[in-house]
């Protein structure tokens, strides 16, 4: 959905959206019934910079005027948010091979403002967003990772933990039909 210049991309069955390219975490997902999406009005709204005000006593929702109050300050801007004890942000060593002296492919640098740069000594360097894995995106895979969108070769990237407490980085190979396999690229280690 786009209005006024903002950005906002939902998912049914997902509790996190994109709005203009910054992953934020709702209270609830979309729904589809009866051929119809569901949406969750406030947070669709609200983001947009329409207030909405609900009246109990005659269970009716109010769209209001957007606010003329300018952009919001910097302490208010949602950032994304990791539910995970793992720490993704910092700079990374990327390795062939398996081990810490293994070939050193590049860097990956992961910022809490939902950015990234990635330099690949066989794939090039991309600069980019980051988004959070949806449920079992990843292969399937009961993890928390974050989606390195349209990253090197102009295709996602992952930066997943493994069943062996490893970090690895993965790439989004596409089919015909539309579904994704994620392909382990390398190992990362913290610099």
């Amino acid at each position: 959905m786009e209005l006024d210049g903002k950005k906002i991309e939902l998912w049914a069955g997902k509790s996190i959206a994109m709005v203009n390219g910054n992953v934020v975490q709702m209270d609830t997902s979309p729904v589809v019934l009866d051929d119809s999406t569901l949406v969750p009005i406030r947070f669709v709204s609200e983001n947009f910079g329409y207030p909405v005000e609900y009246k109990s006593e005659t269970q009716t929702v109010k769209i209001k005027e957007p606010q003329k109050t300018g952009s919001k300050p910097e302490s208010e801007v949602k950032k994304p948010v990791i539910n995970s004890s793992f720490n993704y942000f910092g700079v990374w060593s990327l390795r062939m091979d398996g081990f810490s002296g293994g070939l050193l492919l590049g860097t990956l640098r992961v910022h809490e403002d939902g950015t990234y740069e990635i330099k690949h000594g066989i794939n090039g360097t991309a600069i980019g967003k980051w988004r959070l894995s949806f449920p079992a995106e990843i292969n399937g895979e009961r993890i928390q990772a974050i989606v390195l969108l349209n990253g090197l070769t102009s295709v996602d990237w992952a930066v997943a933990p493994s069943d062996n407490s490893k970090i690895r980085l993965l790439y989004a190979m596409r089919w015909a039909d539309g579904s994704v396999t994620w392909v382990f690229d390398s190992e990362l280690y913290r610099k």
